[in-house]
């Protein structure tokens, strides 16, 4: 009797080992399975991104300059389409990136004025009480900066994030005023820029054209794109690069002089970067040069 009972425990315990090792399977299987749908919902995301990311690119078709004639180039035309079928494209979240000599030029498109500049040096004509056009960017916002004469003693310089840089120039209330000057261009504690004038005033309260007036300013390493449609397909939005567009995209960098190599890289934001690295002619004598295919 006592060995039947003995029997019974054991196969008591057999099965509730038993139903222990199915329970722990159940478990186990039960976190597979998640796991696994966690890892494939993960994959997905990440192989749609991969496609949209590998769909989004800019072709470049053509790269021209157009200003070659002095044995240097810094106007540029690179032609651009959807590379696929991709979804259309905004170029203010696309920019562009050229290198060349060891400088480094990032530009936005600019979709306020429709002109293009780069901020760098530059020698000025007349300059009057009315605000002039600088096709520079002192405060690195992407829009284009303005300077009059004031109260005929200063320059006043109208940034368009910050608010008006007043430089002292001396008095040319009257013609005939020699004037030799380097001053900053402040606002705040910070120099956004420098301007140097010499010559003569040939007019009361203006620079003359005549005179040597040079503005460089700070940042040289901004500037802007502006926009022309070669092609316009059916899907065609300003601002827009759809399938079917072939859009030229219009652009000004510092001198780039004969046999230097430009790196040019369209950079899409939360996509992919598609460069070219092409060189200047060895020679360049003519007002077209052909850059790229």
């Amino acid at each position: 009797m006592a060995f039947m009972w003995k029997k019974a425990i054991m196969g008591v315990e057999t099965l509730i080992l038993f139903i222990a090792m199915i329970l722990v399977a159940a478990v186990a299987a039960g976190v597979l399975i998640r796991t696994g749908d966690v890892l494939q919902q993960k994959a997905l995301a990440v192989g749609s991104q991969t496609s949209k990311r590998v769909a989004e690119v800019l072709d470049i078709s053509r790269l021209i300059a157009s200003d070659g004639s002095d044995g240097s180039i810094e106007h540029f035309e690179a032609t651009v389409k959807l590379s696929g079928a991709s979804e259309p494209i905004k170029f203010d979240s696309t920019y562009i990136r050229f290198v060349s000599n060891g400088n480094a030029i990032n530009m936005r498109y600019n979709n306020e004025s429709g002109n293009y500049f780069t901020n760098k040096e530059r020698e000025y004509g007349k300059i009057d009480s009315n605000y002039k056009n600088l096709s520079v960017d002192f405060d690195e916002d992407y829009i284009e900066d303005y300077v009059r004469v004031y109260n005929s003693t200063h320059l006043v310089f109208n940034l368009s994030s910050l608010g008006q840089s007043f430089v002292r120039i001396g008095d040319i209330s009257l013609p005939g005023t020699n004037i030799l000057t380097s001053q900053d261009i402040v606002f705040g504690n910070t120099v956004y820029g420098q301007i140097n004038i010499t010559g003569t005033t040939l007019v009361a309260d203006e620079l003359a054209a005549s005179m040597n007036v040079t503005i460089t300013p700070s940042f040289l390493d901004i500037g802007t794109f502006k926009v022309d449609y070669a092609k316009q397909g059916s899907k065609f939005f300003i601002g827009r690069l759809s399938d079917g567009d072939a859009a030229v995209l219009i652009f000004e960098t510092m001198p780039v002089y004969e046999g230097e190599t430009i790196h040019l890289s369209l950079v899409i934001e939360q996509g992919v970067v598609n460069t070219i690295i092409v060189a200047a002619p060895d020679v360049m004598i003519t007002q077209n040069i052909a850059l790229f295919p």
